[in-house]
């Protein structure tokens, strides 16, 4: 990530070799594919299916960092990035904000788990009460400020999915598509737009005509 921040459009244009410290071997592309999948692992701007809220990086640019990073993975031919959410990549795309509801089985941290079911579990105006208390915090962060009810409690839940996955971290998305544009990616993303979602979102390998498309760049 550091040798890409250092880095203009113009050396992000020469053929990127890989080669790992006591590692001998030639990279014929797998060495650079391990490397794009080691960096995507271990990355602390992603966070599962959707991005770390890490106000730091946003100040200092590395959303973008990491935008130019998958398109040259884009390039390259990896096999994709395989984490964001469909929420996620629809605005990518389209840059249209969420119209469908998420499913609970796609908030995958812990802390907003823990809020929605303490949300879901209350039954009696005491126990309404009880948990806008406890999760308070995050029903403020997420734009709710209703009474919290039998009546409103749905729609905390759905406005509580929202914010995690897409509204609260909507500033690391812009910035990730700033990196996108590396080289006209973002815009190829676009024409092709049912490979670049599984590319972004799924496990699967990029049609040969997009391979094709990246290659003339």
């Amino acid at each position: 990530m550091e040798m890409m921040a250092d880095a203009d459009e113009q050396d992000l244009a020469s053929e990127l070799m890989v080669k790992f410290i006591g590692e001998d071997g030639v990279d014929a592309g797998g060495l650079r594919r391990e490397l794009f999948s080691l960096v995507f692992e271990k990355t602390p701007l992603l966070d599962r299916n959707t991005f770390s809220n890490e106000a730091c990086s946003l100040q200092h640019g590395e959303y973008i960092i990491l935008g130019k990073l998958v398109s040259l993975t884009f390039i390259y031919g990896h096999p994709g990035l395989k984490t964001l959410h469909q929420t996620i990549i629809k605005y990518i795309l389209n840059e249209k904000t969420p119209t469908t509801e998420i499913p609970l089985a796609d908030v995958q941290n812990a802390t907003v788990l823990r809020a929605i079911d303490t949300i879901q579990k209350a039954s009696s105006k005491e126990e309404y009460m009880e948990a806008a208390i406890e999760t308070s915090d995050l029903l403020e962060r997420s734009g709710f400020n209703k009474p919290l009810t039998q009546d409103s409690s749905q729609s905390a839940v759905y406005t509580v999915k929202e914010y995690h996955i897409f509204y609260r971290c909507f500033g690391h998305i812009r910035q990730f598509m700033d990196g996108l544009k590396l080289h006209g990616v973002l815009d190829i993303m676009i024409l092709h737009h049912q490979e670049a979602t599984q590319f972004l979102g799924e496990a699967t390998a990029l049609t040969a005509e997009v391979k094709a498309g990246s290659a003339q760049l």
